[in-house]
């Protein structure tokens, strides 16, 4: 059976390396995932995509390892593929948002921003982003 099954359900990056011989067998697997390499992640997600291009938390996974990595524009670009399969996934907008902050983009962070808010006025992280971004 080949590591890219679907059958177990992935929701967290460590989910996607678990898998991963190193993950497997490190001595101390909670630092392991804390500091996984996103580069394996960014690979696994990619693979998965490769089977279904449907799958929205892989490109999730994918995009939000793209923003941890500080690559942005490749974030933005899957981040904006999971909305438009759900337009209710709050946290894509809210990277997506963050990732256009970093590139300067302040109008379409502060658009992105306010959809979290208008999803969940309780995102904190949201506002004080969307504030910060006003003051740029």
């Amino acid at each position: 059976m080949d590591d890219f099954s679907p059958t177990p359900a992935l929701y967290k990056r460590k989910d996607y390396i678990a898998v991963d011989e190193k993950a497997r067998f490190h001595p101390n697997r909670t630092y392991y995932f804390k500091n996984a390499d996103v580069d394996d992640v960014i690979l696994t997600c990619s693979k998965k995509l490769s089977i279904n291009r449907e799958d929205v938390r892989a490109l999730y996974v994918r995009g939000s390892s793209y923003f941890k990595k500080r690559c942005y524009d490749e974030a933005i670009i899957d981040l904006g593929a999971v909305i438009a399969k759900d337009v209710n996934h709050v946290e894509a907008y809210y990277y997506r948002g963050i990732a256009y902050s970093k590139l300067n983009q302040q109008e379409r962070a502060i658009d992105d921003l306010s959809i979290v808010l208008n999803l969940n006025a309780d995102h904190v992280n949201a506002l004080f982003a969307r504030a910060a971004c006003y003051n740029a």
